[in-house]
């Protein structure tokens, strides 16, 4: 019988990690802002030392620039440590516009792409440039895909690793519509394998007219999954839906045709499976 990614479901994910609704810190390059948020991070951090600093209004700043000094190294280290390595040393990155990028529009940004394209998904105008930059690097994002596959080691998630590698040379090699079909038929399969019926209805259903509430997750769950949910929006062909070129898991398996099979769709459905499978690699038992 398969395992879900942990016994108690996807709220068991808030006991592991801080959440996107209370990270603070936007900008992860080498020039930090910090935001109102993080500020008041830091204040209820300082709040039990509040009665030492009361005698005087200079003691007390004296004391919350201090200990603000000493904190500040020890959570950027944390917010480091929860930031996949493509995110590292990316510019300009905050949480709110990595959400939108994620959840709106499906783009993965989590372990794959490489940095470099993440900052150019982060710089860009609005979601047409971003497709387009997909679209343009679509050889790259195979290779940042096969790379990031061929270093998991769960044997849990083996079989399904070993598919979407194929999936990633298919893609590599410009077989656009094989890479979209296996990397969509083995993201489905491990949703099923790995993940409680309860937790793959929350990531999937589009069925309550609500998002994804990727704010009670860890950041590397949240914004993981994010894009998973966009992926799986409704397409009923019986009620005269239009395919759509936007890529989703249901028009790839009921809506195969020229509009919905693209370069770019072959690109973010490759993007999703191996950054879910990075993500089982990280929680799963050995």
């Amino acid at each position: 019988m398969a395992s879900a990614v942990y016994v108690g479901g996807l709220s068991e994910f808030a006991r592991v990690g801080l959440s996107l609704s209370v990270l603070p810190v936007g900008n992860f390059g080498v020039s930090r802002v910090i935001s109102p948020e993080y500020t008041r991070l830091l204040a209820n951090y300082a709040a039990p030392f509040a009665p030492i600093v009361e005698s005087t209004a200079a003691l007390r700043r004296h004391w919350m620039n201090r200990f603000a000094e000493q904190l500040t190294p020890s959570l950027s280290g944390v917010f480091e440590k929860m930031l996949p390595a493509n995110w590292r040393g990316v510019q300009n990155l905050w949480m709110t516009e990595a959400k939108s990028i994620a959840l709106d529009e499906g783009i993965p940004l989590m372990w794959v792409p490489r940095s470099e394209i993440v900052q150019r998904l982060v710089d860009a105008n609005d979601a047409r440039a971003r497709r387009n930059i997909v679209s343009r690097r679509w050889v790259d994002i195979s290779v940042d895909c096969e790379e990031t596959l061929g270093s998991l080691s769960c044997r849990q998630i083996a079989a399904d690793v070993s598919l979407a590698l194929q999936a990633a040379v298919a893609l590599r090699d410009g077989h656009m519509a094989a890479a979209q079909a296996l990397s969509t038929n083995v993201l489905d399969s491990v949703l099923h394998k790995h993940f409680a019926k309860k937790d793959r209805i929350d990531i999937t259903s589009h069925s309550n007219g609500k998002q994804l509430d990727v704010d009670v997750l860890p950041v590397r769950v949240g914004l993981t999954l994010a894009p998973v949910w966009r992926g799986y929006e409704t397409y009923w062909p019986d009620k005269g839906d239009k395919i759509p070129y936007r890529y989703t898991r249901h028009a790839t398996a009921h809506g195969a045709s020229r509009r919905q099979y693209s370069r770019i769709n072959a690109a973010i459905s490759l993007m999703l499976v191996s950054s879910v499978l990075r993500l089982l690699d990280e929680y799963l038992p050995r």
